[in-house]
């Protein structure tokens, strides 16, 4: 009998390229629940965001192992680029729950207060928070909309004591501002690991074409 369940983090995102915000916001999680392990999973595609167009999974891998590959805690899984298809968080989940029993881990997803406010819109999302809490990065200068958490637990009961917040650092940086700066030549220092600069230069990413808004 496990009394002690060894907390685990999940960060999914197309990471479409990673950058500095994705793992400014997964150290901040990791450090503020004292999570174990942060395990990052880069989608095939997502079902919400099927205009945009991804580099290629091969691509988007490198790159997020290049960003972590100095922190001890963080690793990667490709659990739904094996798919090679859409993916829902419930059936993450289901699948993660083969590789990390519930009886032995507590999973915990890591999530921006953009993400959380679209939970009602997933698939199965009572089912999805039977499996995990969510971790929400709460910039200050980025508020929720008022009454959204009554609105929230109001529709979906499961979701009380599941929705936890850690604080993020106010950081203006998005994957479609990288690549559209890539697109029109600009500079990308300080925004992206210099390792994953320098492979965007090389492997030629994102210059030929400003993928849509992600």
């Amino acid at each position: 009998m496990v009394l002690n369940k060894r907390p685990i983090g999940f960060f999914g995102g197309s990471f479409n390229p990673i950058h500095i915000g994705h793992l400014i916001a997964a150290e901040q999680a990791r450090e503020f629940f004292s999570l174990e392990t942060i395990y990052f999973i880069p989608t095939w595609s997502s079902p919400h965001k099927m205009e945009v167009a991804l580099a290629p999974p091969f691509h988007r891998i490198q790159m997020i192992e290049m960003a972590i590959r100095d922190h001890t805690n963080f690793s990667v899984l490709l659990c739904d680029i094996h798919r090679q298809s859409p993916t829902f968080t419930i059936d993450t989940l289901r699948g993660l729950a083969e590789k990390f029993p519930c009886n032995e881990f507590s999973f915990h997803f890591i999530v921006g207060s953009d993400s959380i406010q679209k939970l009602p819109t997933w698939k199965s999302p009572a089912q999805v928070l039977s499996y995990t809490d969510f971790y929400v990065a709460k910039r200050q200068l980025d508020p929720m909309p008022e009454n959204f958490l009554e609105s929230l637990f109001s529709n979906i009961p499961e979701a009380i004591n599941k929705i936890h917040f850690f604080p993020m650092p106010y950081i203006e940086i998005s994957s479609s501002m990288i690549r559209h700066k890539i697109y029109e030549k600009k500079s990308i220092q300080y925004l992206v690991p210099n390792n994953v600069a320098s492979y965007i230069d090389i492997n030629n990413l994102y210059k030929e074409a400003y993928y849509r808004k992600n």
